[in-house]
């Protein structure tokens, strides 16, 4: 079953430069934007900052523009599945 929301936008936000997350895009054969936030302006709002590498965190954010749930130390075998079930959790509630 696909999850129907008001969810509707996924969207990728790295520190590198859109050439790079060009390439990246299509490597992996993303049909999702990727943006550069070069200026780690995303971040710094998202706390998504590392000692030396941005951290590997998701967030659903709800049509209002408030963060439903934070997902921290993202496994990308297994993320899409969690992302899937909880967009299937909020169908269910009605949120």
């Amino acid at each position: 079953m696909r999850a129907r929301t008001n969810f509707r936008k996924f969207v990728r936000i790295g520190i590198f430069k859109f050439q790079y997350n060009k390439k990246f895009a299509e490597k992996f054969e993303l049909k999702f934007p990727l943006l550069a936030d070069t200026k780690a302006e995303a971040v710094r709002l998202y706390e998504a900052k590392g000692i030396f590498l941005t951290k590997r965190i998701s967030y659903l954010i709800d049509p209002e523009g408030k963060i439903a749930k934070s997902y921290d130390n993202v496994n990308p075998a297994i993320h899409a599945k969690e992302v899937i079930a909880d967009l299937e959790k909020f169908l269910v509630s009605g949120q």
